[in-house]
């Protein structure tokens, strides 16, 4: 007749839970500070950093969209791959 199980393992696997759960509530509490913080949008100027267009246009709210973007990343790399052919 086959065992289904001892007290041991039952044990094992209670006090085993137990130290799961303990982590996870520290880390949790350690957590739910920020987790608090990110929920609540705020906007934050960005400082000037020498590229006054992008700032500005962070603080506006006025940023390209993602097929905008990848135009104007597509001619800077032309660009600089006609420079690399000059220079070559």
């Amino acid at each position: 007749m086959a065992r289904r199980g001892g007290s041991v393992g039952i044990a094992i696997l209670i006090v085993t839970m137990a130290i799961v759960l303990i982590l996870v509530s520290r880390a949790w509490h350690r957590l739910a500070p920020t987790a608090i913080d990110v929920g609540h949008a705020r906007p934050v100027a960005v400082e000037d950093h020498g590229e006054t267009e992008a700032s500005d246009a962070v603080n506006a709210g006025d940023l390209p969209d993602l097929d905008e973007m990848r135009q104007e990343t597509d001619k800077h790399a032309q660009q600089v791959g006609d420079a690399l052919s000059e220079i070559e």
